[in-house]
């Protein structure tokens, strides 16, 4: 933003506010046409000024940033091998492992590990923009604006658990998996913003 002292402020295409303005204000405040003004990080901006004047199209763009997606993790690298007689595999080898590789057991390290959590939604920016006068091409706020709360990020699945290979493989050759992390939930979506445009009284 100009010095408040400067008689007039200008925003054009691509004006960017990241930090609160709680009480700002200048004495003109001029919006030139086919501007996208940027209000990021859901920050609270007031500003006031005597006279607003908007020359064209123009559009306020507040919504809070997206959440982060959660992710799987990969499988545990190591890879267990059983062996025995044949005849043991699926009545023994089999039911010892997946007995092992459950939740709660005493071989916790054989289970996949847990999704990373999602992340929130940010909120959207909370605007308003006061004047005394205004000069140039009126808008509808609500048509102009997108003050949204972000997209809380996806859920993942857990990761998988470790493998087992029962071998001899011309006999069995089956791929026994030990039981996959926790899955993540989604993250909350970010509150909504808001943008007023508000006509007071001359304040200076």
């Amino acid at each position: 933003m100009a010095d408040p002292s400067t008689a007039e402020t200008v925003w054009k295409d691509g004006q960017t506010f990241s930090a609160d303005v709680l009480d700002g204000f200048c004495d003109v405040l001029r919006i030139r046409p086919d501007s996208a003004i940027h209000f990021l990080d859901g920050i609270t901006f007031n500003l006031t000024c005597n006279k607003l004047i908007v020359e064209g199209d123009v559009f306020f763009f507040g919504r809070g940033a997206d959440g982060i997606d959660a992710q799987t993790p990969p499988p545990p690298a190591d890879v267990i091998q059983a062996s025995g007689d044949p005849a043991q595999h699926k009545d023994e080898i089999h039911p010892l492992f997946l007995a092992w590789a459950t939740r709660g057991d005493l071989y916790p390290h054989y289970l996949g590990n847990d999704a990373t959590p999602a992340g929130d939604g940010l909120p959207g920016a909370r605007i308003s923009i006061l004047f005394d006068a205004y000069e140039g091409v009126y808008f509808d706020p609500q048509k102009s604006s997108n003050v949204s709360g972000g997209r809380g990020g996806k859920r993942a699945e857990g990761g998988l658990g470790c493998q087992c290979l029962c071998l001899p493989v011309p006999v069995c050759g089956e791929e026994l998996r030990a039981g996959p992390g926790l899955a993540s939930k989604p993250g909350a979506p970010g509150r909504p913003g808001s943008f007023e445009l508000i006509k007071t009284t001359k304040v200076n």
